[in-house]
């Protein structure tokens, strides 16, 4: 079996989705309910023509009860700049979030 390889050797973070506010559900076909909006758009992939395999990248985060964005956080911008070489490891230290799960798919750009 032939391994898939990324494009790319350095890694570039950035955010694609950020949503708040996910509990679990007792109903094991409805595993997770969104109890606040999402702090910004969803952005699907989208990798340069030409550029090879991208890595996508989904981190799950345990809040403390009612937690919410600070105002100014960087996750509620819309703009592609502020969603650029985002971190989920200064995310979480910065909202003293931990870490609890992730999971990852590939995409290949056209070629």
């Amino acid at each position: 079996m032939r391994r898939a390889r990324l494009s790319q050797r350095v890694a570039i973070f950035g955010i694609g989705w950020c949503i708040t506010g996910l509990v679990s559900s007792e109903d094991p076909s409805v595993p997770a309910i969104q109890t606040a909006p999402s702090a910004n758009a969803y952005r699907p992939p989208g990798p340069p023509k030409g550029s090879g395999l991208h890595r996508y990248t989904f981190v799950l985060f345990r809040e403390p009860p009612n937690f919410t964005l600070p105002t100014g956080s960087s996750e509620l911008d819309p703009s592609i700049e502020a969603r650029r070489r985002w971190s989920a490891l200064e995310f979480a230290e910065r909202n003293t979030l931990e870490i609890v799960g992730a999971t990852y798919y590939l995409v290949r750009s056209e070629e």
